[in-house]
């Protein structure tokens, strides 16, 4: 069942359209909508309103018709008077509706229409959902199935890794009457990752630099200061005053004995001192932010996923965003984000493995997209066994493979392939730098080139003997 507020199924007496039913076709009709509302599937039913087409949500889990007031305004839709009223949902929040509205509907191909009471209701996960009582009433989970179809976009697999999976699982289409809102829900999200990959905020790199320009600012106005009233005790010509600003304790003694001038000028030297020490310090911290790294891509979109329910909208707005105002955008600012987690192997063989690595799957808060939980631990541990395998092959395969051969032109062959193998292969391994490359296949062509050079242990040197 797929809706936002993560179960969008709504505790409404009244049915869309009015049909007899009985308790046990009910319960027969429920089992069998049971199959179009699996969270990991995403079925749609071409459908036209007025004269504007579109796909419709068959939700089994709604006992009323939706519209959204986007698609209301647009098919010139009014709310009925009177009809205006609070909706409660499953988590026991209360939405308010304008109120319902009359909708020429048909399903796309059919000649037959309807006119369906729907509640106009902002946020839905659709323009227009179908409840389970008209969907029961045409007979399209019967005799007209062909109406459903499964929408043929695969949203890919979010890959995470996390050392912790938690113990309760969150699919659409079920409700927690305990789950955390807001920014209690999304603070949960990012603890529940142990490696901390989630932990993205903004740095507000402008703000920042903003900051630090003020803060000098007022430290050139202070430095300012101190030189205007170095050149006027040079210029005084009064010997006192110069005796205070050549000693200091002199000054403070005049202070202290209440002359103007020395007051001043020790006023004039404090000033600096707190906020240099705030510049400083802010200088510090721009340092440290600023060495810190960018989140992953993979991360990234597990993030903005969690956060904003799903996919942007073909109307340029998010599903069902789990918090408000102007917070809910922070993931937006791509260039101004950063990863409070310490960077991990970048090497091309930990991507590839960590792109295809299995993990502990479950649905995200959309319920269309899954995301994949694993340990890093187990990466780490696949690459070093690699490293070591390629390691083995290359060495001692090589050794032996020059044993058997006394070609002069097929040794030179082998050293050269083995050579381009190795190389590569160095390249792979985590933080090499290029000198590191290219020393360590310096380093294994020599030693290929000592053991063929020795005539006593190789092939070919047997060979040179005879």
């Amino acid at each position: 069942m797929q809706w936002v507020y993560e179960a969008f199924r709504l505790a409404i007496d009244k049915p869309s359209v009015p049909a007899p039913c009985s308790a046990a076709t009910l319960a027969t009709n429920t089992r069998t909508l049971g199959a179009f509302s699996n969270v990991l599937k995403d079925y749609r039913v071409a459908a036209r309103v007025g004269k504007h087409h579109g796909d419709a949500l068959p939700d089994t889990g709604a006992q009323k018709n939706l519209i959204s007031p986007q698609l209301a305004e647009k098919a010139g839709l009014v709310p009925h008077k009177e009809t205006q009223r609070m909706i409660q949902l499953p988590t026991g929040d209360q939405l308010l509706s304008p109120g319902t509205a009359n909708v020429p509907f048909s399903f796309a191909g059919e000649l037959e229409s309807y006119v369906l009471e729907c509640s106009i209701l902002a946020g839905c996960s659709d323009d227009l959902v179908l409840s389970a009582t008209l969907l029961h009433t045409t007979r399209t989970l019967a005799e007209f199935r062909q109406r459903i179809r499964e929408r043929k976009t695969r949203f890919p697999t979010l890959k995470i890794f996390m050392s912790h999976i938690p113990a309760i699982e969150r699919h659409a289409g079920q409700s927690d009457q305990n789950e955390s809102l807001g920014f209690a829900a999304l603070s949960s999200l990012m603890a529940s990752d142990k490696d901390q990959e989630l932990l993205i905020f903004r740095k507000f790199d402008e703000l920042s630099a903003r900051n630090l320009l003020y803060l000098q600012c007022e430290l050139l106005v202070v430095e300012g200061d101190l030189e205007r009233c170095d050149e006027l005790v040079s210029k005084s010509g009064d010997t006192v005053l110069e005796q205070a600003a050549e000693t200091w304790e002199i000054m403070v003694e005049q202070a202290k004995g209440g002359k103007p001038e020395a007051i001043a000028m020790m006023k004039l030297v404090d000033r600096p001192r707190t906020k240099m020490k705030e510049y400083h310090e802010a200088l510090e911290l721009q340092s440290r932010v600023a060495g810190l790294h960018r989140p992953e891509r993979r991360a990234l979109n597990v993030a903005r996923n969690e956060l904003h329910g799903g996919p942007m909208r073909p109307d340029d707005r998010w599903p069902n965003p789990v918090i408000g105002g102007k917070a809910k955008y922070y993931l937006d600012s791509e260039e101004d984000l950063i990863s409070l987690r310490a960077p991990v192997e970048t090497d091309p063989l930990s991507n590839i493995l960590r792109a295809y690595w299995p993990g502990k799957e479950e649905t995200s808060r959309d319920g269309l997209r899954r995301i994949s939980r694993y340990e890093e631990r187990s990466i780490t541990i696949a690459v070093a066994l690699i490293n070591i395998l390629v390691a083995i092959i290359l060495l001692v395969g090589s050794i032996t493979s020059l044993y058997y051969v006394a070609s002069p032109a097929a040794t030179l062959g082998m050293i050269c392939a083995f050579t381009v193998l190795f190389a590569p292969s160095v390249g792979l391994m985590p933080n090499e730098k290029r000198a590191e490359i290219f020393a360590g296949s310096a380093a294994y062509a020599a030693v290929l080139v000592v053991f063929v050079s020795n005539g006593q242990l190789s092939g070919g040197g047997s060979s040179k003997q005879t």
